[in-house]
């Protein structure tokens, strides 16, 4: 229904106080139109990809005109039939691009309908279902950044190992403790136990114990989310407990658990024979093939945490590092200035008089934000057709503004009417149109000259590579995205006076609209913050998994110096000294970390590699990595076990010898 409008209930409390809003209107903007009140939704303050408060009717606001087909700014949501498909869509969608788009859009842009549907770069309508659209949104622009599927993946990789990492634990303590339960066995036995009733006795405990541990890990949940808020800057809640369903799975997945890592133990104390428990005579050997397997298989997934989590962190510091092409420091932004209507350039000029602006430029579009696209041809035999090209809009301050580096040609100039047809290009959109070397004097789609070309710099996330770029002088008496921005360089040390300043002129000429700003470094931040993110979760897991193993580890060198508690008695008569006797029991336990290390180093090299690749720009692996991974292994392996080979090897070897 046009001019009608949904709110959420804060609007509606803010707009209408505590009466029903429904059929009530308010007003929007300078030009006071009115939108009627048709629905009332929740406030809902949990993570989406359509975060609004106000939804105003699409009808109101877009009228038809074929010019909007080469337009990405506009959604369109569909709410399928029951029997429905996706394929069924796109076919309908593919109908309106045969008959409506292509017939419009081809001669908005001089081609056939036959040019049109043989260019590569033709429109397209892209479908996403909405479970989708948070990792694999496929849109040009998206309301909201979505998620990155490989790091998520990543994620549940290690959240799997981590488990490993515990149930390998438990399976390596129980057969280490199985001596001090093996009378336990043979009594049963004797009593007239079976096997199979040790067996579910054994599972039983296990299962137990990862109930207990389920019930703990669900309490504890929410002080981790706390970590989990530091690494992701997210406020998260769980509400698993009043969740049939969510509960059901939990347990499910617990018992699971408890039962795959219960059954080697519960099968080894289980095999126990009740005549050799009784007598004393069950050997239960030095040689423990199955944990040591287990002992380097937790290594393994410490050591490549390790060295994948160093590589991480060696590629976040080269983002942070690496030579954009261009200077973001102390730029200020100030969003929105389009709603100053014909004021924005008396804005603009009022501040510039004062001592702390360097430069200020009214433009549209900078590095780290969203662009218009732009559709550009060169008419070169290796580029054919026309090519959808990013664009941006500033004007003659522009590119000194920004710090952008001007290959050849010059910038703009204001009030030459000849440079509103005019472009600037970066080095990628002149190969990409198929320019010679020097561009300058081409000229794009017959009416718009080429005039100069800046040197690549990144405007996007750098895992993309740098894209073709356009950037064309906006006109400044048009209230479009062109100067949607003034762009302030500043210098000196009261930045803040300036803004203050900067916001007393704004509501001079605007009481309506709030005054919004931004510092220009801060979008490359934005967009950093996620690989941030998925830097510091590495590093906590990688922690986690170290603790995990470093336990196991404790536990079970604690086994194997009772195991040899009469050996080292004797090599102490012997006249070993207490380093020696340290050194070999940290011997048996540095070979398994040597192993460990040359089975996790070509694994932890191929998945960094496959990584690193996911950005355009990326360090290379390199030996100091898995050299450095390998070393904190080994040594965090020798200070664990140490502490149980130091207290072993000071025993008095008289209270071990005196039973013998």
């Amino acid at each position: 229904m046009p001019q009608s409008a949904v709110i959420t209930e804060e609007m509606a409390t803010l707009f209408f106080g505590t009466a029903n809003p429904v059929g009530d209107t308010f007003y929007v903007g300078k030009q006071k139109t009115p939108y009627q009140v048709t629905g009332v939704v929740y406030d809902d303050a949990r993570p989406s990809h359509m975060k609004a408060k106000i939804w105003l009717s699409h009808t109101s606001q877009w009228q038809p005109d074929t010019k909007y087909w080469t337009s990405a700014a506009g959604y369109n949501y569909f709410l399928l039939k029951e029997n429905a498909h996706e394929q069924d869509l796109r076919r309908a969608l593919d109908q309106i691009l045969e008959q409506q788009v292509y017939p419009t859009a081809g001669t908005y842009f001089g081609k056939t309908l036959e040019e049109f549907k043989a260019n590569d770069n033709a429109l397209r309508f892209s479908i996403t279902s909405l479970t989708d659209i948070y990792l694999r949104a496929k849109a040009v622009y998206d309301l909201s950044p979505g998620g990155n599927e490989a790091n998520m993946k990543i994620f549940a990789g290690i959240s799997i190992f981590i488990l490993c990492l515990a149930a390998a634990n438990f399976i390596n303590l129980s057969t280490a403790r199985a001596t001090r339960r093996a009378k336990e066995v043979g009594v049963r036995k004797t009593l007239g136990s079976s096997k199979r009733m040790l067996v579910m006795q054994f599972l039983h405990e296990s299962v137990t114990m990862s109930w207990i541990a389920m019930v703990l890990a669900l309490g504890l949940v929410e002080l981790f989310l706390l970590v989990f808020h530091w690494i992701s800057g997210e406020l998260l809640s769980v509400n698993i407990w009043s969740s049939g369903v969510q509960l059901l799975v939990a347990f499910t997945f617990t018992t699971c658990v408890g039962l795959a890592a219960g059954a080697y133990p519960s099968f080894y104390l289980a095999s126990f024979k009740p005549v050799e428990v009784l007598k004393g005579t069950m050997k239960t050997g030095r040689r423990f093939g199955f944990r040591e397997t287990l002992v380097v298989f937790q290594f393994v997934i410490s050591i490549a945490l390790i060295v994948s989590t160093t590589i991480i962190l060696r590629q976040l510091s080269f983002m942070k590092d690496k030579d954009l092409g261009f200077d973001p420091a102390n730029v200020l932004t100030i969003d929105h200035a389009d709603v100053l209507g014909s004021a924005k350039q008396t804005f603009v000029d009022e501040l510039s008089v004062r001592s702390e602006v360097k430069l200020a430029s009214l433009h549209g579009g900078e590095p780290g934000s969203k662009s218009t696209m732009s559709y550009m041809s060169y008419q070169s035999p290796q580029v054919p057709d026309a090519m959808a090209i990013s664009t941006y809009y500033g004007d003659a301050n522009y590119l000194d503004l920004m710090g952008f580096r001007l290959l050849s040609g010059r910038t703009f100039r204001e009030n030459v009417l000849s440079d509103t047809a005019s472009v600037i290009l970066n080095e990628s959109a002149a190969k990409a149109l198929g320019l010679p070397d020097d561009p300058v004097g081409a000229r794009l789609n017959d009416n718009m000259e080429v005039i100069g070309m800046v040197s690549d710099f990144h405007w996007e996330s750098l895992r993309t590579r740098i894209a073709p770029l356009a950037i064309m002088l906006h006109n400044p008496n048009a209230n479009n995205f062109g100067s949607r921005q003034a762009g302030f360089r500043l210098q000196g040390n009261d930045l803040s006076g300036f803004l203050a300043t900067a916001e007393r002129t704004w509501k001079k000429y605007n009481q309506e609209e709030p005054f919004r700003y931004h510092w220009l470094d801060d979008n490359f931040g934005a967009i950093l913050v996620k690989e941030r993110v998925f830097g510091k979760a590495c590093l906590f897991f990688t922690m986690l998994a170290i603790a995990i193993s470093c336990l196991g580890l404790l536990g079970l060198s604690a086994f194997v110096a009772e195991q040899r508690t009469k050996e080292i008695g004797i090599r102490k008569v012997m006249g070993a000294s207490t380093g020696t006797i340290t050194r070999l029991l940290n011997s048996q336990f540095s070979k398994l970390v040597i192993l460990a290390t040359l089975l996790s180093l070509p694994l932890t090299w191929w998945l960094m590699d496959q990584w690193l690749q996911s950005f355009a720009y990326h360090i290379k692996p390199a030996w100091f990595d898995f050299a450095g991974g390998a070393l904190a292994a080994l040594t965090i392996a020798w200070i664990t076990v140490s502490y149980h080979a130091v207290k072993a090897a000071r025993s008095n070897p008289v209270e071990v010898l005196r039973a013998e």
